[in-house]
């Protein structure tokens, strides 16, 4: 296949665990790979940790670092103004907006094959959407795809709704578009079905040749689990399953792999169960998907909706240890008692899992130029 100019636009490029910014880096890497010409952009790239190496085919542009909100204040009348912004502009994400079109008229005329905009956060589209049109479209781009990994107006697991106009904003976005990327068939339910026809499922995806598990079996003296990832107020919380832990008179070992703040389900549990609890921050993928294929099992707690899916549920499967999925609102007691004698015949099951080979994803992405 002839090699293609590709410019791929993104948001914060500084954690490197947020799974948005492993689809930006797994798809440049990959895109070079294959002998293909990249121009990155992302904001408050945070180049220490960044782990793409140089290449002559690749070009890094910083898009600047985010001003607003920067320094906001923690009063209590500071916190509500800037709830409000949110609500009503999506402040402070909404510089995105233009820092993205500044950068985009200094692209026009360099006419690249496919033009990929990543969103969280979906201000990325937007910004895409200020400066193309008609006119300057083929000086621009011949594909443009808007890669979502979550829906905006129809996200099922923020605990607010956006103000009506939003739709109007995501319409007009979704009319410039050539295709929209998403990871899950039945995540179409989350967009408006005037452009299901543009809707495209292309996964998450990793390098299986970096992925390293643990050649032998778990040998746990003790059961040992694992969740890694974050927590959604009334949505993904940890209570319920912490409160059973608690009433079980069995040995074991929880392993938590949170962001800074998921800890806070874990203050006010007995001295008892904080005994069998290891709360430790994210650690890289490549890592902990090798200390979880020593663990018996991995736990995840469901959304509640199909029309998002933890990405790390890859990550999971990777490992190659049983899944024991669950909804934290209806705690199905008995299957995790059969989890914890070491029986797994509920465990989730992955399917396709060669689709989210990154080779297999890059692909699928060059067929839409």
């Amino acid at each position: 296949m002839k090699s293609k100019k590709i410019i791929i636009l993104g948001g914060s490029i500084n954690d490197m665990t947020s799974p948005r910014v492993m689809r930006i880096i797994e798809l440049t890497k990959e895109f070079i790979r294959q002998g293909n010409h990249v121009v990155l952009y992302g904001s408050n790239i945070n180049f220490n940790t960044l782990t793409i190496e140089s290449s002559s085919n690749l070009q890094i542009k910083n898009l600047g670092n985010k001003r607003w909100g920067k320094n906001q204040k923690k009063s209590i009348i500071s916190k509500a103004i800037n709830k409000i912004l949110l609500y009503l502009f999506t402040y402070p994400d909404l510089e995105l907006v233009f820092m993205v079109k500044k950068a985009l008229k200094k692209e026009i005329g360099n006419k690249y094959d496919l033009l990929i905009s990543i969103a969280v956060p979906h201000q990325i589209h937007w910004g895409c959407s200020t400066i193309i049109n008609k006119k300057t479209k083929p000086e621009l781009c011949n594909t443009w795809v808007a890669d979502c990994g979550d829906p905006f107006t129809g996200n099922k697991t923020e605990n607010f709704k956006y103000p009506f106009y939003f739709k109007l904003i995501e319409k007009w976005c979704f009319r410039k578009v050539n295709y929209i990327t998403i990871p899950l068939v039945d995540a179409k339910k989350g967009y408006d079905n005037k452009f299901w026809s543009k809707i495209k499922i292309i996964p998450q995806g990793f390098n299986f040749d970096e992925i390293k598990v643990s050649s032998t079996p778990p040998n746990n003296n003790i059961p040992t689990f694992i969740y890694a990832g974050g927590f959604i107020k009334g949505i993904r919380e940890p209570n319920s399953l912490l409160d059973f832990l608690d009433t079980l008179e069995i040995d074991f070992h929880f392993i938590v792999y949170t962001k800074c703040g998921g800890n806070k389900y874990f203050d006010n549990i007995s001295k008892n169960l904080k005994k069998k609890i290891t709360i430790k921050e994210y650690i890289p993928r490549i890592e902990l998907i090798e200390t979880m294929s020593q663990a018996d099992f991995l736990i995840n707690l469901e959304n509640g909706t199909n029309i998002q899916s933890p990405s790390k549920l890859i990550d999971y499967a990777l490992s190659g240890r049983p899944i024991l999925s669950i909804y934290s609102n209806e705690l199905d007691q008995t299957k995790i008692i059969k989890f914890l004698n070491g029986i797994y015949d509920d465990q989730l099951i992955i399917k396709n899992i060669s689709s989210y080979n990154i080779k297999n994803v890059v692909r699928d992405f060059l067929k839409l130029c």
